[in-house]
């Protein structure tokens, strides 16, 4: 976190783990959305500031996983109601030929 005034130094959440990411706050200010991307689908969670308590918000991913090489942790309204997210995905074609010489 860091501190828009004053002289203090940036603390780190020291509940927010590597493969986590910030995906937003909450409408209070008092805890943020994180999401872990470690697996698919993805948790995203609500977590307190103070406390570092968390609970699950939701989870996503897109409903065909073919393809998908990773899904982002994204972004959530404060409300909570809205959230998007990124998919990195690989598709190709297969071709058969016969009869070649």
């Amino acid at each position: 976190m860091v501190p828009f005034v004053g002289n203090q130094t940036p603390q780190p959440l020291s509940f927010v783990r590597a493969d986590e990411a910030v995906a937003g706050w909450t409408a209070d200010s008092k805890s943020i959305y994180i999401g872990d991307v470690s697996s698919t689908p993805v948790k995203v969670y609500v977590a307190d500031l103070k406390t570092g308590q968390r609970r699950l918000h939701h989870q996503h991913a897109p409903g065909d996983l073919a393809g998908v090489a990773g899904v982002g942790s994204g972004r959530i309204t404060p409300d909570g109601n809205f959230y998007l997210y990124t998919v990195g995905r690989t598709l190709s074609y297969l071709y058969v030929v016969e009869g070649l010489k």
